[in-house]
């Protein structure tokens, strides 16, 4: 098995251990008055903001790196179309890591903002890539949507 492809599940699932040992070392925090990113701020949570944010940088770095690699290995409009968008997703994941919820105001919104609308692309381009897949795959079909179909066992 090629190593750079268990680089983007570690990535994915590496950030929940940061963040379940932050809740423990937290006694404050409590899921309805608080959001997870309170974690993360260094005033109010002290060192144990570091292991939230060191989660969050660490999984944002592997899962960059993984859409990188991915893109770098595989070559096709395929693989470059979602892997643009996880590389982004990924660096501003880390970036949230290094501009905590107390990193300052503007700093902070920029960051955030680029994290949601990077999420809502991928939402996006996943239906487009779904839904033709999801209709009729007949011989009456555009060359997109044959390749589609063909890609998704249409």
């Amino acid at each position: 098995m090629k190593l750079y492809r268990l680089v983007g599940p570690i990535g994915a699932v590496v950030a929940y251990p940061f963040i379940i040992v932050s809740i423990l070392l937290s006694p404050w925090f409590n899921f309805y008055d608080n959001a997870l990113s309170d974690l993360g701020n260094m005033t109010l949570n002290g060192p144990v903001a570091l292991v939230y944010n060191s989660g969050l940088v660490l999984s944002g770095a592997l899962v960059a790196s993984f859409a990188f690699l991915v893109s770098v290995k595989n070559r096709s409009w395929k693989y470059l179309c979602w892997s643009i968008l996880l590389t982004v997703a990924g660096a501003d994941l880390a970036l949230i890591g290094i501009f905590p919820e107390d990193a300052g105001e503007n700093t902070r919104f920029g960051v955030g903002d680029i994290f949601r609308l990077d999420n809502a692309s991928d939402a996006h381009i996943q239906l487009l890539l779904v839904a033709p897949g999801l209709a009729d795959c007949g011989s009456d079909r555009s060359r997109l949507q044959h390749s589609l179909c063909y890609n998704m066992g249409g």
